[in-house]
């Protein structure tokens, strides 16, 4: 008999102040020399920053973000589905419940038998960081995740959000390791942030950014090398050290200030995503696939009318003519 798990969305947006929190805010206050906190920098509300993020309560979110509605509601979902689908008990998953709904981040209500439905509190400001501009019309203001991937002037965002593939959200679903968990979460926050939004090439985790959101006991090189090659399902990882930070990044191309600042650490993690793993090119591919096909739908109506309009002018003239 096949376990059963939950069916998710092809797309899922997740607040990048969501991925900082659960993976850690980093301890590294003292930056150039002046402080920077992430907790005031993102915006987090103090329900996230208070709870205690375990690796299966970060799941269970992450799953009942990318099975929500765009209103951020389950209409029903069953408790059994969703312990097969982040490994664990179904007692985890009602503990994990009641400790969210305590902290104000969801609500839930038991329909029958392990059938529940669930509604995620704030689920535009806390879950997509997205905030409605004072001058827009709210009476008339209608989400849709779609539009998000194109200018709008209708929400502001502090941090931002990142789109995650259906893929991706299975395989961090099915991490075990609390620390590998916190290090993929972190690693998709710089992907959008260096790639998507700055135009890099890769995106970049130095050891100093590692260790600080890792819990000290973990946080030495060895250990840090052998959680990132296990999250190879996910990302495409290089590990850069010494010499290979200045030749790969240095001398190969024209970094930013702060890339110069990595490469001092001498030790760098290297990610990126690469085909149904990267969620933001499979919708543009999608888009560009679909446009092609309109064009070419065009093309054809506009061939067809050609031959009838030439129908119409040369089938009377030949009448005429015989």
């Amino acid at each position: 008999m096949s376990i059963q798990k939950l069916s998710l969305k092809r797309h899922t947006l997740v607040a990048n102040k969501l991925l900082i929190a659960m993976s850690g805010l980093s301890r590294n206050t003292k930056r150039d020399n002046s402080y920077y906190y992430e907790k005031h920098s993102f915006g987090l509300a103090k329900n996230f920053v208070d709870i205690k993020w375990t690796g299966s309560l970060m799941k269970q979110i992450l799953a009942y973000v990318a099975k929500c509605n765009s209103q951020g509601h389950i209409s029903i979902i069953s408790e059994q589905e969703l312990a097969n689908t982040i490994q664990c008990s179904v007692r985890t998953v009602q503990n994990n419940n009641k400790l969210l709904e305590d902290y104000d981040i969801i609500r839930w209500d038991r329909l029958w038998g392990d059938y529940i439905q669930v509604s995620l509190n704030n689920y535009l400001e806390d879950f997509l960081d997205l905030h409605i501009k004072e001058a827009a019309d709210v009476q008339n203001i209608s989400y849709n995740p779609e539009m998000l991937d194109e200018d709008n002037n209708t929400y502001t965002s502090k941090g931002g959000y990142t789109s995650v593939s259906m893929e991706v959200i299975y395989q961090l679903l099915a991490i075990k390791n609390i620390n590998m968990l916190r290090l993929a979460l972190r690693a998709l926050y710089v992907y959008e942030s260096d790639v998507n939004v700055k135009k890099d090439s890769e995106a970049l985790l130095s050891y100093t950014e590692v260790k600080h959101i890792l819990p000290k006991y973990i946080g030495y090189k060895a250990a840090i090398k052998e959680m990132a090659s296990k999250l190879s399902t996910i990302f495409r990882i290089d590990v850069l050290e010494k010499e290979d930070c200045v030749k790969t990044l240095l001398e190969e191309k024209q970094p930013r200030k702060s890339i110069i600042e990595k490469i001092k650490d001498g030790f760098i993690l290297s990610f990126n995503l690469t085909g149904a793993h990267d969620s933001k090119k499979q919708k543009k591919s999608k888009k560009s696939v679909e446009s092609m096909h309109l064009l070419s739908l065009r093309i054809s109506l506009n061939l067809l009318d050609i031959i009838q309009l030439k129908r119409k002018i040369f089938i009377p003239l030949y009448m005429s003519l015989v």
